[in-house]
C-alpha cells in the first residue's frame, strides 16, 4: 500500500508544501482537497516528515471524520500496526494502534455558563486523550478549535490519571478506591458497565473505558495476588492476565480537598467583588461593610460535585499550558523504527506541525466563539458566588496566537483558485472515497497525460498566526504560499457492485489504479 500511495506523496504540490513547512519561512496552504483527501494528506505528512501533528477543525463532527480516515490511511502506510517493528538492536518496539495514534480531543458540549456538566462520554474521551498525549502516545491530535482554546495543566498531572496494574504490585485497597472515585468511577454492584467498580472483601471489579472486558483484582493484604478478565453478564472469570490499564473517566480528579479549596477560592473572589463594588461607590475603606463571618448560603452546594463544576477547576489549579505546548512537551516513549528504512518513525527533535482545516473559516470561528463566551458570561456575572471569567478557562485571542508562534503550519483547503501553473511530467490526480460509502476506494491517475500542479502565492492581511491578529511584514501583509493538489470524491455506488465493476474496468483503460478498501471483522475475518 505504501508504494500505491507514494505517487500522491511524490506530487510536486505535496513536496513543496512539506519543504516550505519544514523550513518555517512562510505560511503554507494545500488546496483542492476533499474531506477524505485531507485525511490522506494528514497521514502522509506525519508519515513522510516523521513529526507529530496538531490538526484544528471547526467542530467535533469534522474532527471525528478526519480521525477515522487519517487513522485508516496511517494504518495502510504501516506507520502504526499492532506488532511493533524490529529495532536496530534486534528487539521489538511496542507502538500504539493507528486508531490510538490518531486521537480526538473533543470540545465541551455546553457553555461554562449553562449550569450543567459536559456529557460523561465527552469527559471520558477527553481524559483518555489527554493521558495519551501526556505519555507521548499520540502521533496526530485532532481538536475542534474550541477545545484547542482551553487552558491545560502540566503533562505530569495527566500522566497520573490512569492506573497501570500488574500482578504482585503493592497497592493499598483504600488508595485504589480513592483513586477510582477521584477519576470518575462510581462504586456499584455489579460492575457491569463502563465506569463502575465494586468491592467485595479483598476482590475489586473495575470496568475501564476502551477495555474489551472488565478486570477482577484479588488482593492478599496490600498486594495484587491475581488479575483476571471477567464476563459482565455472567460475572464469571474468563482468563488470567498479567497487567491491566485502568483509564480515567474525567480529566480532573475530584476529592473533598479540591472542593474545600474551591469554596475558599470562591469566597475570596466574592470578597474582592464586594470591595470593588464599595470602592466604585466612593466609600472610604473604613466605611465599607465588613465581610460577614457566617458561612454564605451557597457553600453547601459547592462543597461537592455540582452541575458544571468542571469549569471551576482553573480557579483552584493553575493551568499554564496551551494545547500545543502540552502536546509539544509530552514525554515520548522509546522511538520505534521503520522496518524498511531503519529510520525512527518520529524525529528526536520532532516539534509538532500545526494543521488548519479550512484556515479562513477557523479564524472567523475563533472570533465568534470568543464573543459567544463573553456574552454568556455577561448574563451570569452578577451571580453569587462569582462565575469563572472566560479568560480563567480559555485563552484569549492574543494568547492563542502567541501560543502558536514559531510553529510550522500548514492549511488545508477544499477550494482551489489557480493563478499560475507549474508544468509537471507524469503526476497523479487524486480521487478518494469516503468511509461512509458502501464501497470505498482510492483512484490514482498515473497515465501519460500531463497534469498541471498549480502553485499560487496569495497575500492576506490575516495570516494563519499572529500575536495580535496583525503583522508588520511586506507593508503589513504576509505572503502565503498556496500549493494546489486537485482531488475529487470517489463515486458512490450504494451496493451496485455490477456498476462499480464496469467503472473499475473503465478505469483500467484510462491507466488508473483503483484500490478497494474492505472492512474486516474483529479477529481478521473479512466482513
Amino acid at each position: 500500500m505504501d508504494s500505491i500511495l507514494q505517487p500522491v506523496f511524490a506530487h510536486p504540490a505535496f513536496l513543496k508544501a512539506c519543504a516550505a513547512a519544514t523550513a518555517g519561512a512562510r505560511q503554507v496552504v494545500l488546496s483542492g482537497l476533499t474531506r477524505s483527501a485531507k485525511a490522506l494528506i494528514v497521514a502522509g505528512l506525519t508519515h513522510e516528515l516523521r513529526r507529530p501533528l496538531l490538526v484544528l477543525t471547526k467542530d467535533d463532527g469534522a474532527a471525528d471524520y478526519l480521525q477515522q480516515n487519517a487513522a485508516a490511511f496511517l494504518g495502510l502506510l504501516k506507520a502504526d500496526v499492532l506488532e511493533g517493528p524490529r529495532t536496530p538492536t534486534g528487539g521489538t518496539a511496542a507502538r500504539p494502534q493507528a486508531s490510538m495514534a490518531v486521537s480526538v480531543l473533543p470540545a465541551f458540549d455546553c457553555s461554562p455558563y449553562e449550569g450543567r456538566s459536559p456529557h460523561p462520554e465527552i469527559c471520558e474521551q477527553r481524559a483518555v486523550t489527554l493521558w495519551r498525549v501526556a505519555r507521548g502516545n499520540v502521533r496526530v491530535l485532532v481538536a475542534p478549535l474550541p477545545a484547542a482554546l482551553g487552558r491545560f495543566r502540566e503533562a505530569s498531572r495527566y500522566r497520573s490519571l490512569a492506573l497501570e496494574l500488574k500482578v504482585s504490585d503493592e497497592l493499598s485497597l483504600d488508595d485504589l478506591i480513592e483513586h477510582l472515585t477521584g477519576i470518575g468511577y462510581e462504586q456499584r454492584e455489579p460492575a457491569n458497565t463502563v465506569g463502575l467498580f465494586s468491592v467485595r472483601g479483598g476482590i475489586v471489579d473495575v470496568y475501564p473505558p476502551e477495555a474489551d472486558w472488565p478486570f477482577r483484582l484479588e488482593f492478599f493484604g496490600d498486594q495484587i495476588e491475581s488479575l483476571r478478565e471477567f464476563d459482565p453478564a455472567t460475572q464469571r472469570s474468563r482468563k488470567t492476565v498479567s497487567s491491566a490499564v485502568v483509564l480515567p473517566m474525567m480529566e480532573t480528579p475530584r476529592s473533598p480537598r479540591f472542593f474545600a479549596d474551591l469554596v475558599r477560592a470562591l469566597a475570596e473572589r466574592n470578597q474582592r467583588r464586594a470591595r470593588m463594588a464599595g470602592g466604585a461607590q466612593g466609600e472610604p475603606t473604613e466605611a465599607r461593610p465588613a465581610v460577614p463571618s457566617c458561612e454564605p448560603d451557597w457553600v453547601p452546594a459547592y462543597s461537592n460535585c455540582f452541575p458544571g463544576w468542571e469549569f471551576f477547576v482553573p480557579l483552584v489549579e493553575t493551568h499554564r499550558n496551551s494545547l500545543l505546548s502540552l502536546f509539544a512537551g509530552a514525554r515520548r516513549p522509546a522511538q520505534a523504527f521503520d522496518e524498511m528504512s531503519g529510520e525512527a518513525e518520529l524525529r528526536e527533535d520532532a516539534a509538532p506541525i500545526l494543521v488548519w482545516d479550512e484556515p479562513l473559516e477557523l479564524r472567523q470561528l475563533l472570533r465568534r466563539t470568543q464573543e459567544a463566551w463573553a456574552n454568556a458570561y455577561e448574563e451570569v456575572r452578577d451571580m453569587e458566588p462569582p462565575r469563572p471569567h472566560p479568560t480563567d478557562i480559555f485563552l484569549t485571542e492574543s494568547e492563542f496566537w502567541q501560543s502558536l508562534e514559531g510553529a510550522a503550519q500548514i492549511g488545508l483547503k477544499e477550494l482551489a483558485v489557480a493563478t499560475r501553473s507549474l508544468s509537471v511530467g507524469t503526476s497523479p490526480s487524486l480521487e478518494v472515497g469516503s468511509s461512509e460509502s458502501g464501497i470505498s476506494g482510492l483512484s490514482l491517475n498515473t497515465g501519460s497525460q500531463e497534469l498541471a500542479a498549480q502553485t499560487q502565492a496569495s497575500t492576506e492581511t490575516e495570516p494563519l498566526t499572529t500575536d495580535s491578529g496583525q503583522v508588520t511584514k511586506d507593508n503589513g501583509q504576509r505572503t502565503i504560499d498556496e500549493f494546489i493538489l486537485l482531488s475529487q470524491p470517489a463515486a458512490k455506488f450504494h451496493g451496485a457492485v455490477k456498476t462499480w465493476i464496469e467503472e473499475a474496468r473503465g478505469g483500467l483503460g484510462r491507466s488508473e489504479t483503483t484500490v478497494l478498501f474492505v472492512p474486516h471483522r474483529k479477529g481478521g475475518a473479512p466482513a
